[in-house]
């Protein structure tokens, strides 16, 4: 195993600094809308979250999937296999980089084109570059929209974006920051520039020297957000689910609500602050049963929470700390996103 020189460790650190900014990347984040659904006339609706917050990820993206930059994720790959690295970080290098091999060879629905060829021509044709002069040409993208259709075209880059951004991140996290920590101990090398978001990560900021930097979009793209409209936001992420469904069931106002939320430490005093209330029952499955008064049910813990009128919910012991846990976790979520 070789000594690292200086630029295999600014290469490493230029990728994980890469990554750093993918995880702040909206796009990769727990709200970004990014789903397809198909009615009943066989046309398919295809939710694409917003643009701008992907073409924001496209940028740091593209500086770990092109070759020529020295923060490519298989550059980087090489550098940790040659370098004189405990076996466990090699191993996890390994192992992430296999999955985004197969995942650059795999098909990306909806088209049968693999997630490589989709990516580079939509990167070298319509983003980074034109398309006029390369391997990847402008007539090949409006072939491949002629073919497909633009919805499933660009539908199948999000997903391959989102998917090997995935694997990126993997990669940094378990394998290139440890590299980087452990060329720092055994070999005194470190990285020949300062890490960080060089365009910052939060709105407003005071900089080493004392001036402030405000960073806030036109008012056509920017709404500071109400802890309203972060509830209405945090609650619609599919680790939630089950506790939108209670809350969505309750005969009360979404302020109410929200406020109840905040101050409740389980969900039998949600309830109470709602003038409802929680009773554990037997259940034996989690068949459906009707019985009088009952407004909403779903599946919970392998049997059922039931919403009943007056705001009364009824549901089997583990499914009251199931929601317990579901509740503290939005109550996380609300403070600390």
């Amino acid at each position: 195993m070789a000594v690292p020189h200086q630029r295999d460790v600014d290469s490493v650190a230029s990728f994980v600094e890469a990554c750093g900014e993918l995880e702040r990347e909206p796009f990769f984040g727990k709200d970004e809308k990014l789903g397809s659904r198909t009615g009943p006339g066989k046309a398919t609706t295809y939710t694409m979250g917003d643009r701008f917050h992907f073409r924001s990820a496209l940028i740091s993206f593209r500086r770990i999937w092109m070759a020529n930059e020295a923060s490519h994720w298989d550059r980087v790959v090489k550098i940790l296999r040659r370098t004189n690295l405990p076996p466990e970080i090699v191993s996890f290098a390994d192992h992430e980089a296999s999955e985004i091999v197969a995942s650059c060879a795999r098909e990306s629905w909806p088209t049968k084109l693999n997630s490589k060829v989709v990516i580079n021509l939509w990167l070298n044709t319509v983003f980074a570059h034109d398309g006029l002069t390369g391997p990847n040409r402008r007539a090949d993208f409006e072939s491949a929209v002629a073919t497909y259709g633009h919805a499933q075209f660009e539908y199948a880059f999000r997903l391959s974006v989102k998917f090997l951004g995935g694997h990126f991140m993997n990669l940094s996290r378990l394998a290139a920051q440890a590299a980087l920590e452990h060329y720092r101990a055994a070999n005194r090398l470190k990285p020949s520039f300062k890490m960080g978001a060089a365009f910052g990560n939060r709105r407003r900021e005071r900089t080493a020297d004392g001036h402030v930097i405000i960073r806030q979009g036109s008012t056509e793209f920017f709404t500071e957000e109400t802890i309203a409209e972060r509830f209405a936001r945090v609650l619609e992420r599919r680790t939630h689910t089950d506790i939108k469904f209670l809350l969505d069931h309750l005969d009360s106002t979404p302020t109410e609500r929200l406020r109840a939320t905040l101050r409740a430490q389980s969900v039998a005093e949600l309830l109470t602050l709602l003038d409802g209330e929680l009773r554990v029952v037997e259940m034996a499955s989690d068949a459906f049963a009707e019985k009088p008064g009952i407004y909403a049910s779903a599946g919970l813990a392998g049997k059922r929470v039931n919403v009943l009128i007056d705001n009364v919910v009824e549901t089997h012991d583990t499914g009251v700390k199931t929601l317990n846990k579901k509740l503290a976790a939005l109550q996380t979520d609300l403070l600390n996103d």
